[in-house]
């Protein structure tokens, strides 16, 4: 989706650029235009200006103080609560937790509530499409008190099921944690349906709400949220605040899971009393200034009016076979969305060196072996591509193309089960951050190739220089793939439609993540071993030769 700011009579977009100062600049001698509001977002002056004035003139700890400076300050800290209550919809501006960000209010909830009214065997559901911070904390409490976490599934669209949601309750479930919208996929979730079916069960929801407060207008009391969270840095404000809302009836079931100054009411050796909710859950002295800070932004955002600000998409997709593209556009019309074909980006850049890349990964799955290896002539000397049939040459030749900071790794298919023989184990975890960003000289890194990433870990990331190490669960039969799954000892045949395309799809990520070149390793094979017979791997390695790419 891309928003325009073409001919809005409710929008002056030129004026919204210039309250934004980091706007101003230029990278790579050109204006600065900022993409990636979903990991943070830029701060306009208003909020700049707010940190600033609160440091310079009306700085004090609060709640605490009877002077009049501390009075001030105080009076702010809670006007900014009562302005995200009124943006939420909250009944009670006692239902606004300040917190550090959404991952503090999901630990908050997971530890004050969950920990204390779960027991072992109780369930709690998450979707496929959560972020760290609405998994982890849950995993916490697993490995603590014996929790089980269910997932609800993502189908081809990329949406949720609630057939399959349904099926997911049961009598222990404790819990629905979900995020409103997902900052991979763009998927809203059906929220108030999903709540309304947990609700029936008497099952509480808690809704990680970082990429819906940004563009939509939300209501925690016409959607019947039980808890809400979000991050200020996604909306403008400060980093290192956030809010929880959370229903009246679960602060009374909750219990602190910090304890300090603030959110006490009386304090001997032998007891401790609380304050009442919401300073009860918030120990410490606070982000002050952020709290505030955020208030500011939250003005902001609302003088803007962002439902007002026009949605205009394409209707055409680089690629069709990521998504059903006809059918999720011919929904969006009937949200009443703007279709303007020009806006359509015909060509999909995955590396600097090339434009062709992806075109020519397009062609090599279609089986268009003309077209590929036509393609594969316009990039192979800025792009190049390899083949060998030897793990170790790869790495070599990997290493060898890497230079200075470059980036390297081994990236392979999820169900390349078979080449666990190489030393290539999809079964062993990764931690993505870990992987991607600690120094080559880690084991745990991808520049020390050893830990390989599956399109699960990849997507999203994109890595100097590549090995694609291609198992026998993608296998050319003459102008067909074949498409298996390891399963237990054997191969096995892959019939369903949609369970094709995601294989095939996997290969096409996996072979579009290097920004500069890739080498890609398909073993010879073991005669002896049924299950890696040399003719699973052969027609592929001469497919990419018939292509024209080189050995080496």
């Amino acid at each position: 989706m891309l928003v325009t700011p073409k001919k809005n009579k409710n929008l002056d977009i030129d004026k919204i650029r210039r309250d934004f100062p980091i706007l101003k600049i230029k990278s790579n001698n050109k204006p600065l235009i900022f993409f990636d509001n979903g990991a943070s977002s830029q701060k306009p002056k208003v909020v700049i200006d707010k940190i600033k004035e609160i440091y310079e003139t009306k700085y004090a700890n609060i709640h605490r103080g009877i002077y009049d400076l501390s009075q001030q300050a105080t009076i702010l800290y809670e006007e900014s609560r009562k302005k995200i209550q009124k943006f939420l919809n909250a009944k009670s501006e006692k239902e606004i937790i300040f917190v550090r960000g959404a991952t503090e209010g999901i630990n908050l909830v997971a530890q004050a509530y969950g920990l204390n009214n779960f027991k072992k065997g109780d369930e709690i559901i998450l979707s496929q499409m959560e972020h760290h911070s609405n998994i982890v904390p849950w995993q916490l409490l697993k490995d603590r008190i014996g929790i089980k976490i269910n997932v609800l599934p993502i189908n081809k669209e990329g949406d949720i099921d609630l057939k399959n949601f349904k099926e997911l309750l049961t009598k222990k479930t404790k819990l629905v944690s979900i995020l409103h919208v997902s900052n991979a996929l763009g998927t809203i979730i059906p929220l108030k349906e999903l709540i309304s079916i947990s609700h029936k069960k008497k099952i509480p929801v808690l809704v990680d709400g970082c990429q819906s407060v940004p563009h939509m207008k939300v209501d925690v009391k016409n959607l019947d949220a039980d808890f809400y969270c979000f991050s200020g840095h996604k909306i403008y404000g400060p980093t290192g605040i956030g809010v929880l809302y959370c229903k009246k009836e679960f602060l009374d079931k909750m219990t602190p899971y910090q304890g300090g100054g603030e959110m006490i009411s009386e304090v001997t050796f032998e007891k401790t009393t609380y304050q009442e909710p919401p300073h009860k859950y918030e120990a410490g002295t606070p982000n002050i200034v952020g709290s505030i800070a955020l208030g500011s932004a939250i003005d902001y955002v609302t003088n803007i009016n962002i439902e007002k600000i026009p949605t205009l998409v394409s209707n055409k997709l680089t690629d069709n076979e990521y998504t059903n593209g006809e059918e999720i556009y011919s929904q969006l019309s009937q949200k009443q969305l703007s279709i303007k074909e020009e806006l359509h980006l015909s060509v999909s850049v995955r590396s600097f060196r090339t434009e062709k890349l992806s075109e020519f990964v397009k062609t090599f799955l279609d089986l268009d072996e003309s077209t590929a290896a036509s393609l594969f002539l316009t990039l192979k000397t800025d792009y190049p591509i390899v083949l060998t049939r030897d793990l170790k040459e790869a790495k070599k030749w990997l290493k060898s193309k890497a230079r200075g900071g470059e980036s390297l790794g081994i990236i392979c298919s999820s169900g390349a089960r078979r080449l666990r023989s190489y030393g290539i184990d999809v079964k062993s975890n990764i931690e993505p951050t870990t992987w991607f960003l600690n120094e080559k000289m880690d084991v745990r890194s991808s520049g020390f190739l050893e830990e390989v990433a599956t399109e699960f870990d990849i997507q999203g990331l994109e890595l100097d220089w590549t090995c694609v190490a291609w198992d026998s669960n993608l296998r050319k039969n003459g102008n067909n793939w074949d498409f298996k799954n390891f399963k237990g000892t054997e191969w096995q045949n892959i019939n369903r439609d949609e369970k094709k395309r995601y294989l095939l799809n996997s290969y096409r990520v996996l072979l579009t993540r290097a920004r500069q070149g890739m080498v890609i390793f398909i073993p010879e094979g073991d005669i002896t071993d049924r299950t890696m017979q040399p003719n699973y791997y052969e027609s592929v390695y001469q497919y990419f030769l018939q292509c024209g790419v080189p050995t080496i």
